[in-house]
């Protein structure tokens, strides 16, 4: 489902890419990444898309867990870009005016857990949802439980040796739950 252009105007990335989101429908679990992937005329990126590492990561995890349904989200839903037109970290003005779509995807999924993964998502959501939010420690917010992770680009890059230790904590938190 891709977001009408304008009801995402506010903060102008809009401009960059069009915002796109995964086909919204009830799922037990929701993720979170931080920003949308730049697309290319004949290949589209989804929110945490297989193509890219972030998603192989996701996507390793949900093929372990397949009676569980899940949802894929960035909080940012367009592309945030620098000057020179490389893909940047979103403002706190950026989270800011896209975190009602963020509310209404919670509204329509209606995940039992919502993961946030890496902690400039974690610590903003946190912040809106007036929760405590520790690193791998299920948190509960209303009717849902609030995950906060480590990103997958981070594993990916500095905790390399560590990878299955982050998929299996990963797996055996939403087990437990």
């Amino acid at each position: 489902m891709k977001l009408d252009k304008s009801s995402c105007n506010l903060c102008g990335l809009h401009e960059n890419q069009e915002p796109v989101l995964s086909e919204i429908e009830e799922s037990d679990i929701m993720w979170v990444g931080i920003s949308s992937q730049q697309n290319k005329k004949e290949l589209v990126f989804n929110p945490l898309d297989g193509r890219t590492n972030s998603g192989k990561f996701v996507n390793l995890i949900e093929s372990k867990l397949p009676k569980v349904s899940f949802y894929k989200t960035n909080l940012v839903k367009c592309l945030p870009l620098d000057s020179k037109g490389k893909i940047r970290y979103p403002t706190t003005k950026e989270y800011t005016l896209c975190f009602n779509h963020l509310s209404e995807e919670i509204s329509t999924v209606n995940p039992k857990i919502i993961i946030l993964l890496g902690n400039s998502v974690s610590k903003f959501v946190c912040e809106k949802f007036n929760i405590n939010g520790e690193k791998y420690l299920p948190i509960r917010y209303k009717d849902k439980i609030i995950v906060t992770i480590d990103h997958p680009s981070y594993i990916m890059i500095y905790k390399r040796k560590k990878i299955d230790e982050y998929i299996d904590t990963i797996i055996e938190i939403i087990k437990n739950i």
